[in-house]
C-alpha cells in the first residue's frame, strides 16, 4: 500500500493515509453528505462549470485517466475534451493542461443534463437501492444481528453510487430527486449499523474474556 502510494509511512510503525486513499475518503463523504450550494440558502444562478483540454495530442492510457478523473469530479462529458457541470458545487479541481471557465450556456437545462448523464438510469439506480436500504433498516431497527453482512454489502453499493451521482440542482432534477432520499437513509442506515456492529463486538469480546 506504500508503494501504491495509498499509506505513508511517519516513523514508529505509524503510517497515514495517502493521496489515494485521502482522495476516495473525501469523495465517499461528499457524496454521502451532498454539496449543493442550495444546501446553504444559495440558489443554482443558471451558470456552468465548462472544462476544455487544451492538449492537442494525449494517448489512450492519459484520455482513460482524464476521463475517470472528470468522472470522480462528477463532471459530464459533452464530447471529447469538453465536459460540463452545473456551477451549484465548488470549481472542479481539474489536473493537467486544461482550462476551466463557469459561465451561462444558451442551451435548456434539463435537455443539456440528459446529455450528460442518463438521468432516467440514475434515478432508477437511486430507487433500487433505496429499497434494499429499507429493507436492510428494518432488519437494523430491530436489532437482527444477522443483518449486518447484508448492511455492509447495501452500505458499500450505496456510496459508491452516491460518490457518482452529480447532485445536479433541483432546477434540473426536481424537487423529489430519488438520490437526496437514499442520502438520508444512507446515513440512518450507517449510525444504526455503526451502533449494532459495535454491540456485536463487544459481547464477542466479553465471551472471549
Amino acid at each position: 500500500m506504500v508503494a501504491d502510494g495509498e499509506l505513508i509511512a511517519v516513523g514508529g510503525g505509524q503510517f497515514e493515509l495517502g493521496t489515494t486513499l485521502l482522495d476516495r475518503q473525501q469523495r465517499l463523504d461528499v457524496g454521502r453528505e451532498g454539496r449543493h450550494a442550495d444546501r446553504a440558502g444559495t440558489a443554482w444562478t443558471g451558470e456552468w462549470w465548462t472544462a476544455i483540454v487544451l492538449a492537442e495530442r494525449r494517448g489512450l492510457a492519459e484520455r482513460r485517466r482524464f476521463r475517470s478523473e472528470m468522472t470522480k469530479r462528477l463532471m459530464g462529458e459533452l464530447r471529447p475534451d469538453v465536459w460540463l457541470r452545473p456551477a451549484n458545487v465548488e470549481r472542479p479541481v481539474v489536473s493537467g493542461d486544461v482550462v476551466v471557465v463557469r459561465g451561462v450556456i444558451d442551451r435548456d437545462p434539463v435537455e443539456l443534463a440528459g446529455a450528460l448523464w442518463d438521468l432516467d438510469e440514475l434515478a432508477a439506480t437511486a430507487r433500487m437501492l433505496s429499497v434494499e436500504a429499507d429493507e436492510v433498516a428494518l432488519g437494523l431497527a430491530a436489532e437482527d444481528r444477522t443483518v449486518l453482512p447484508r448492511s455492509f454489502i447495501v452500505s458499500v453499493a450505496v456510496a459508491r453510487f452516491l460518490a457518482v451521482e452529480p447532485q445536479l440542482p433541483v432546477e434540473i432534477v426536481g424537487g423529489n430527486w430519488p438520490a437526496e432520499e437514499l442520502r438520508e437513509l444512507y446515513r440512518s442506515m450507517e449510525r444504526r449499523h455503526g451502533r449494532l456492529l459495535r454491540g456485536y463486538i463487544g459481547d464477542a469480546v466479553d465471551r472471549v474474556d
